[in-house]
């Protein structure tokens, strides 16, 4: 286990072990889904 993810371990503690990597991932990108998205369509914008 990397010093990162020993690092994540304890920061998001038991629902970490409870849940899978991609749920993780899915979990955190959820929280900022809409910042991403304004940030997608920026980019897209740019190139339209």
């Amino acid at each position: 286990m990397t010093d990162n993810a020993r690092h994540l371990d304890k920061k998001w503690g038991a629902d970490y072990g409870k849940m899978g990597a991609t749920q993780f991932y899915e979990s955190i990108f959820d929280c900022h889904r809409e910042s991403i998205e304004n940030e997608i369509r920026k980019f897209v914008k740019e190139f339209e």
